[in-house]
């Protein structure tokens, strides 16, 4: 009774096994997929950015050398440091000669003075005297009295009175020139450096003052200048300081190209530029070189799907489009690149249902099953 029991337990055990065998064998079979890894095509906004290259550096300089002609520098009137205005006396020439010179002209114009005077004096009293020698000879016998005298007295008052204009005029000029003695800034600015002692116009400036603001100067192709204009918001990266990003805005393109430099070809033409940050900035120094991007995002919004969506499969470009409850692959033409996604020129559709992340072992038409 026993083995009857064991022997018919083992037929319906043999015959359960080989049921779910033949079950299993003739189910088709589906690929899982996770509902994340499905991606609804839609239109992406695509930009391009314009690079363009420049160097951080202040807005306005000035590097004052000696002036030799002008003498010794007596007094330096500034110090390291120190914030200037527009007029603001830098450093001073000596002004002994000048100061020698103005005095003798003063002394000059004192002695022209006093004979001028001695002159009409002397003047009045000839006339005077011709008076009283008309009145007692008559005017045809006293017209000749001393008349040779008195032409010789008021040329000399002319021409002392031409000297004196002259004079006037040498004193102005030295006024002049004392004035430039005294340097001034053309800036507004602080002062970086002062080297109050020059022996030679080939020494380091006198003074250099520079302005508290900075901007971004270079050059931009002919080609990228059309592409961008003034008023543009710009980000701006350094080399030097590859995690710091900051903002900007184009603020001129120059409408006159630089001259080629020696050894360039000038097939291509460079227009100056000007870019202004748009916030404080601690840690850019002048004389970085720093790269410059301008994003353009007035760009149509084509089709666009993840690059990751993309399968190769003999040299051409398909991605898995999910219909009903199969994927079948399907070839596309592709266009722009932005970043992780790729634009579609043709192929897909916006609003198909396409796999994110596909297999490359998948066959051309795959049964899915959808899950969470």
């Amino acid at each position: 009774m026993k083995m009857k029991w064991i022997f018919t337990s083992a037929i319906i055990l043999f015959l359960l096994i080989n049921t779910y065998l033949i079950i299993t064998r003739e189910a088709p079979h589906k690929t899982i997929i996770s509902n994340n890894n499905i991606f609804t095509v839609s239109s992406q906004s695509l930009s391009e950015t314009t690079l363009f290259s420049g160097v951080f550096e202040y807005e306005e300089e000035e590097l004052i050398y000696v002036d030799k002609t002008l003498g010794e520098i007596q007094n330096i009137l500034v110090s390291e440091g120190q914030s200037v205005k527009i007029g603001t006396p830098l450093f001073e020439y000596n002004s002994e000669s000048i100061a020698k010179q103005k005095k003798q002209i003063e002394l000059e114009k004192r002695r022209l003075h006093l004979q001028t005077e001695v002159n009409r004096r002397q003047i009045s009293e000839l006339e005077a005297q011709f008076k009283e020698e008309v009145i007692a000879k008559g005017p045809d016998e006293a017209k000749s009295y001393n008349s040779g005298q008195l032409q010789d007295l008021q040329l000399q008052v002319e021409l002392s009175e031409v000297e004196l204009m002259k004079l006037e005029m040498d004193l102005e000029e030295l006024d002049a020139k004392e004035s430039s003695l005294v340097v001034k800034s053309s800036i507004d600015g602080t002062v970086r450096a002062v080297n109050g002692h020059p022996r030679s116009s080939d020494a380091p400036p006198v003074v250099h003052i520079t302005s508290d603001s900075y901007v971004i100067r270079g050059t931009i192709n002919e080609f990228d200048s059309v592409r961008v204009r003034p008023g543009q918001s710009v980000w701006i990266k350094s080399k030097a300081l590859p995690d710091h990003k900051w903002n900007g805005k184009l603020q001129h393109i120059g409408s006159i190209p630089n001259k080629p430099e020696s050894g360039e070809s000038g097939t291509i033409s460079n227009y100056p530029f000007i870019v202004t940050l748009e916030e404080p900035n601690s840690s850019l120094l002048p004389g970085y070189h720093v790269y410059i991007g301008i994003e353009d995002t007035g760009l149509q919004q084509p089709v666009s799907i993840p690059s990751s969506a993309i399968v190769r499969k003999e040299d051409r470009t398909h991605v898995y489009v999910l219909e009903g409850d199969s994927i079948r692959l399907r070839e596309i033409t592709t266009g722009n690149v932005n970043g992780e996604h790729i634009e579609i020129v043709d192929g897909v559709l916006e609003g198909d249902r396409i796999l994110r992340e596909p297999s490359n072992h998948w066959d051309e038409e795959e049964e899915v099953e959808i899950h969470d």
